[in-house]
């Protein structure tokens, strides 16, 4: 071997030595490691849990103060009542006007007027005149054969 190869080898096996002894040294401290992220994310939600609790406690002084707050909130209307009252009986007025126009409609529309009534009589002495002017035709044609 060549004096160059030997301290190669030489550097190498202790470089190999050194990698090895710190390898072994760290991986007790990863699991260590790998321990408190685990207990860390068990405790995340207990303690979200108590910042919860402490913003409900500095509120409220007790939990039958707090179920009254909740209640009182929930019965406040989202909208104020007073013009959407107003606005319902206009609306209610709006549609029954607009009911009764409808049946004024319909009744107007069933009952005839004088143009309609005069419109049908034309139309009956058409067809009766019609009717003539074909069996008078048809008679002509007759005779003609």
């Amino acid at each position: 071997m060549t004096p160059i190869l030997s301290l190669f080898n030489q550097l190498f096996s202790n470089g190999k030595k050194s990698f090895l002894s710190w390898f072994h040294s760290s991986t007790p401290l990863k699991e260590q490691e790998d321990d408190v992220k685990a207990q860390l994310m068990r405790l995340k939600p207990h303690v979200r849990d108590c910042m919860q609790r402490q913003g409900r406690n500095s509120r409220f002084k007790n939990k039958s103060e707090r179920i009254s707050g909740c209640r009182k909130r929930s019965r406040i209307p989202p909208h104020p009542s007073r013009p959407l009252r107003a606005v319902k009986v206009q609306t209610t007025e709006d549609i029954k006007e607009l009911e009764s126009d409808i049946t004024g409609f319909r009744t107007r529309d069933r009952e005839p007027t004088k143009a309609d009534r005069r419109q049908r009589r034309c139309h009956a002495v058409y067809r009766a005149t019609s009717a003539d002017c074909e069996d008078e035709r048809d008679s002509l044609m007759d005779q003609r054969k």
